[in-house]
């Protein structure tokens, strides 16, 4: 039977911005992984710096390595007991989407960070990492780099809009907020937390498709008002004329309504949209010597006008789930390395300065570090607590 030995492990990630190649999302940034407790049983010869062992990590389920370029070594160290190995990482972020309104779209990128368990060179021992957080500073658990401009004792908002320009490189992708969510996922079973969850709230689609969508429609509305209301002073044929450049106006602008489709389904607020301005305009239309009525043009002008439902409630729901989002987010100073900050050394004693996830769940963690149930609201650091594959229990980590 193989051994099992749990390694306290600080896995410190420092983000550098996001970048974007072919429409995903890129998280770059520099993490820090030190092993803690290291000796002679675990089969990691402590004098041997070059073939030094670390817990290797996967990313959304995928092994992250120098093979496919989402991470590399660039340096290991020793000290002691204490292995640290720094990596450089450019991985690609998931995404998710949480708020879909026409033209508005939400998504959450995010990553999960799992390090992975491994057998020593002795194929006698397994090795588990278990993290390891700082008890009383979370910037030295994750922290963004610090931007120019940034000004500790300043405002929240000329702050936020300076970790904003330098996190988000990305050309389709904007931040609703440049404060990441993390979560650390706990193993109940198995009694160890080998994983973080860390993820952003980014716009894949909002006030540009508006603006680039809507306000053309607006035009088309206003001209085809024009249009009915001086019905007696147009004729036939320069009524028809100028109706079949407003449709086709519409035909030209329709492949930027539905693109980026996700569903097969017939009724979605794209294509209601999009049939109630065919039904408008066509009704529009309906004049002539056989015709002695205006009641189809007046209801076709309405129903255009009433399209415009979809997109300002649309408008006004994105901006209340993006409101939410800032709401929960975590504080700007929990987040944002500043210019001169104190730093804690987490020596070999490392139960001084820091905790185990673990001991926190199990609720030995003193008055340093607590959970509380509630996890969705506010911005804390969180804890997902799996005991099982259909039941999870989530908290919040509130620092002391």
């Amino acid at each position: 039977m193989v051994k099992e030995i749990k390694v306290p492990v600080r896995n410190f990630m420092l983000l550098k911005h996001m970048r974007e190649e072919d429409g995903i999302p890129f998280l770059v940034a520099t993490f820090q992984q030190n092993l803690y407790n290291v000796n002679e049983e675990m089969g990691l010869d402590r004098d041997d710096t070059e073939n030094a062992k670390f817990f290797e990590y996967r990313m959304n389920d995928v092994p992250a390595n120098a093979e496919n370029g989402w991470l590399s070594v660039r340096r290991t160290e020793r000290n002691g007991s204490i292995l640290t190995t720094t990596f450089q990482v450019d991985a690609p972020m998931a995404l998710e989407v949480e708020f879909d309104r026409f033209p508005f779209k939400i998504a959450r990128a995010s990553i999960m960070i799992e390090l992975s368990s491994f057998t020593t060179c002795n194929d006698g021992i397994r090795l588990r990492p278990n993290i390891l957080l700082c008890r009383r500073e979370r910037l030295m658990n994750l922290a963004i780099q610090t931007p120019e401009g940034f000004d500790s004792k300043g405002g929240d908002y000329s702050n936020i809009k300076a970790v904003d320009e330098k996190m988000d490189k990305c050309l389709n992708y904007d931040f609703i907020t440049p404060l990441p969510k993390l979560d650390f996922l706990y193993d109940a079973k198995k009694e160890y937390c080998p994983k973080m969850h860390l993820s952003f709230g980014m716009v894949q689609s909002g006030g540009l498709k508006f603006v680039q969508i809507v306000l053309p429609i607006c035009l088309i509305a206003v001209v085809n008002t024009m249009l009915v209301l001086d019905n007696a002073e147009i004729t036939n044929s320069n009524f028809l004329v100028t109706a079949s450049i407003l449709a086709l106006t519409f035909i030209i602008i329709l492949p930027s309504i539905t693109a980026g489709s996700t569903t097969q389904r017939l009724l979605t607020l794209k294509n209601v949209y999009s049939m109630l301005i065919f039904v408008g305009l066509a009704l529009s239309t309906v004049r002539g010597p056989n015709v002695d009525t205006n009641i189809y043009s007046i209801s076709g002008m309405f129903i255009l006008w009433a399209s415009f439902l979809i997109p300002i409630s649309s408008a006004v729901s994105f901006y209340l789930h993006s409101q939410k989002i800032r709401k929960e987010s975590p504080n700007i100073h929990t987040r944002v390395l500043p210019h001169k900050v104190k730093r804690i050394t987490i020596d070999a004693d490392y139960k001084k300065e820091a905790i185990l996830v673990e001991d926190i769940v199990k609720g030995n963690n003193g008055l340093s570090a607590t959970l509380k149930e509630d996890f969705s609201e506010g911005g804390d650091d969180r804890v997902a607590v799996n005991y099982s594959q259909s039941t999870t229990k989530k908290f919040r980590l509130v620092h002391g």
